[in-house]
């Protein structure tokens, strides 16, 4: 449509020229011309001919830019705070203080330190890590280790990522991958322990070797005693009193699990190389002052008195053992002081009719496990005990029944000295059967070659029919007849 005058001219309602680009009257009063284009214009207040009205209710009409623009102005706003805002304007005199929602944080990690096919394996890790670490039921342990993991990003932080990296490699048997992701780990190891061991890289530090041990624990090769290595490193880091507390890390936790594995690496030991074990008892030995706050709490593995009277019997008969003599009065006196608090514990305990796979269950069973154990090593390393005394019998009975039992984890020292007891075929047949299930797993490279090792202490038993096997030389034969020092933790 054509317009008959400016706009100008339009709202003076004068006759225009229809001058271009604007028209004289515009020009010779010296006023701008607002030219023929097209113009919007919006309806006055009260004009019904042209302006669209919304028909709505009386809240919708006391709210009604919440209601119009409630897609773009509040796309930041959550229902609890629309319903108390609602609450506000209708005055209510008492108003109710629904809780607000506070949604879970994402987890924190950095996408950036980690490359292609390397998230599934951490998510592995985040998801297998109880059953990885052996004993972490409760996921503790798990946590700690992804927090120091993900502490920073210093060298010493990514020696723990690439081996809990490798420990998941293992676990799915990706053998190749895994030994790329260790020598990744070493590399960076090595590199952090150049810029000193102190404050929270201590902590990443210890951490590290202690997967690098389980690394070794998990996939071990025909020549490699690395493991050993791992775990002297790391109780070496506690014993120099170095660990400083960071990162809100639960110390006691850290050094229950470092003094589990280090008990029964002291057994493997003493019989495969007995001046290592100790010299490496002496080696590790805690400063005073850090002993002062070495305090177990989270009975790791097992109950930790359990645990301190089976460290308590190594740590005596480790000298006997590695000179050849028998102990002394006054540490058979406290042997037998050992011997009568296990049996205590023994007779007083009862399992509780949890459903089997409960983490409290199977530490139970865990703790009578190791303290039947405790008891049968004790009978035949110090007692004298031949194995055909029935109170021996009854032990060995008792172990075998709790190891058929189910079982998330099959404790491997436990498993080794009750399954060694075994003189009729039928507890021969339930033992093997055991050893042999627990080392389906591409986990339990150790339980496999446990249970050559029990092999060995049979046929031995048998072809001293007639004259009994010293006990010590029956287990040294077996286990320095290994490809490396077995690990019994």
């Amino acid at each position: 449509m054509t317009l008959k005058s400016c706009w100008t001219c339009r709202d003076r309602k004068v006759k225009c020229d229809l001058g271009l680009p604007s028209c004289d009257n515009c020009r010779h009063r010296k006023i701008r011309c607002q030219g023929y284009g097209l113009r919007l214009s919006w309806p006055r207040k009260g004009d019904q001919r042209r302006a669209v009205e919304f028909k709505s209710t009386v809240k919708q009409e006391k709210h009604m830019l919440a209601t119009l623009y409630q897609h773009s102005l509040f796309q930041n706003m959550t229902k609890w705070d629309m319903d108390l805002f609602y609450e506000l304007s209708e005055a209510k005199p008492n108003l109710t203080y629904t809780k607000m929602p506070i949604p879970p944080a994402p987890p924190s990690i950095p996408s950036l330190r980690l490359r292609d096919g390397e998230s599934g394996l951490l998510q592995y890790f985040i998801d297998m890590g109880s059953r990885l670490l052996i004993l972490d039921n409760l996921g503790h342990l798990t946590g700690c280790i992804l927090q120091l993991a993900f502490y920073d990003a210093t060298p010493a932080s990514d020696a723990i990522l690439c081996s809990l990296l490798t420990l998941s490699s293992l676990h799915l048997a990706r053998t190749e991958a895994a030994m790329m992701y260790k020598i990744r780990a070493l590399s960076y190891l090595q590199q952090s322990l150049k810029l000193g061991n102190i404050g929270p890289r201590s902590l990443q530090h210890f951490m590290a070797s202690m997967l690098l041990y389980l690394c070794e624990t998990f996939h071990i090769s025909s020549s490699t005693k690395e493991w050993a290595e791992y775990l002297c490193g790391a109780k070496q880091i506690i014993a120099l009193g170095v660990v400083a507390p960071g990162a809100h890390i639960d110390l006691s936790m850290l050094f229950d699990w470092v003094s589990y594995h280090e008990a029964f690496a002291l057994f493997g030991l003493v019989y495969w190389k007995p001046a290592v074990a100790l010299r490496g008892m002496n080696f590790c030995a805690m400063d005073p002052e850090a002993a002062r706050s070495f305090v177990p709490r989270h009975n790791f593995g097992c109950d930790r008195q359990v645990l301190g009277y089976t460290s308590s019997i190594f740590t005596s008969l480790v000298p006997c053992i590695a000179d050849g003599v028998k102990p002394s009065h006054l540490q058979m006196q406290e042997l037998y002081t050992l011997e009568a608090k296990l049996r205590a514990g023994l007779l007083g305990s009862k399992l509780s009719p949890i459903p089997s796979g409960e983490p409290s269950q199977d530490h139970d069973q865990a703790t009578e496990l190791h303290r039947l154990g405790a008891l049968i090593y004790l009978n035949r390393a110090v007692l004298g005990y031949s194995g055909e005394e029935p109170r021996h019998k009854i032990l060995v009975d008792k172990g075998l029944g709790l190891l058929c039992s189910k079982l998330t984890y099959i404790p491997s020292w436990p498993a080794f000295v009750i399954a060694c007891e075994a003189r009729e075929d039928s507890q021969r047949m339930t033992a093997l059967e055991i050893l042999t299930k627990a080392g389906e797993e591409p986990r339990s490279y150790n339980m496999r070659l446990l249970r050559r090792l029990v092999e060995a202490c049979w046929n031995q038993d048998d072809l001293h029919d007639e004259e009994a096997l010293d006990y010590h030389m029956k287990l040294r034969i077996a286990i320095r007849t290994a490809p490396h020092v077995p690990p019994f933790s």
